[in-house]
């Protein structure tokens, strides 16, 4: 604690570690849940998606095709423009993991994962706690992520 508080250089070393997964952004939003995985925006709609601090892509916004929630590697939620926003209504009751799936549009695609699968290999009911809090967490972003389309900006004013 004192080399960071004297040692401007351990200091410097220091703050440069612990925002490493923001790739150089300087988010104005971010949505981290528990396992820290999730998305930082900054001001000039760069987005640096984290699959648990582990792993993080930046791209531009403008690069992203679509963005879908999976669960148990199913779409039940995909947005990216007003032709192609849909969820699916009938789906399980349940789900084993969940995940976020980013498509580019060179064609890479990114999976970040949400809800892990269980230890024990039980699945979550879609009215459990930590179901309801990592849904509305996706929708969450997928609702900031939808603030800044253009497309949708222009459809809705």
């Amino acid at each position: 604690m004192y080399s960071l508080i004297v040692n401007k250089e351990y200091r410097d070393y220091y703050i440069r570690e612990k925002t490493m997964y923001l790739c150089g952004i300087c988010p104005v939003y971010q949505k981290l849940n528990k396992i820290n995985s999730g998305v930082s925006i900054d001001k000039y709609n760069n987005v640096v998606f984290h699959n648990k601090k582990v792993d993080n892509y930046l791209c531009k916004y403008s690069d992203i095709l679509n963005y879908e929630l999976l669960e148990n590697n199913v779409a039940v939620l995909s947005r990216r423009t007003k032709e192609s926003s849909h969820s699916m209504k009938f789906v399980k009751k349940e789900c084993n993991k969940m995940s976020l799936r980013i498509t580019l549009s060179n064609n890479k695609v990114i999976n970040i994962d949400i809800l892990e699968q269980n230890v024990f290999g039980s699945s979550y009911l879609h009215t459990d706690h930590n179901y309801i809090s990592n849904f509305n967490f996706v929708k969450e972003i997928f609702d900031k992520l939808d603030s800044i389309n253009p497309d949708l900006i222009n459809f809705y004013n």
